[in-house]
């Protein structure tokens, strides 16, 4: 699993994809830093995501393709990051 230098700010989201079988880990650090890792504790490609505030992982399609990350960053705006598999 991946190893972190600093501390985690808030409680982990876990995200069970059922259709695939597959399993997502979302973890936010204290210096910003916002991880997304598979169930073998893997970093997803383009991660980390910095100064971010706030997060949430959902899915907008009923296909299951692909999810989506809602972050919320320190200049006041939301982005949907598209997470494919």
């Amino acid at each position: 699993f991946k190893e972190f230098n600093d501390k985690i700010s808030n409680y982990p989201i876990f995200m069970d994809l059922k259709k695939d079988n597959k399993k997502i880990i979302g973890i936010q650090l204290k210096n910003g830093d916002m991880y997304i890792l598979d169930c073998n504790g893997i970093v997803f490609k383009g991660f980390p995501i910095k100064d971010c505030e706030y997060f949430n992982i959902c899915s907008f399609n009923n296909d299951i393709k692909y999810f989506n990350l809602i972050v919320g960053k320190n200049d006041n705006f939301l982005y949907n990051y598209i997470i494919k598999f």
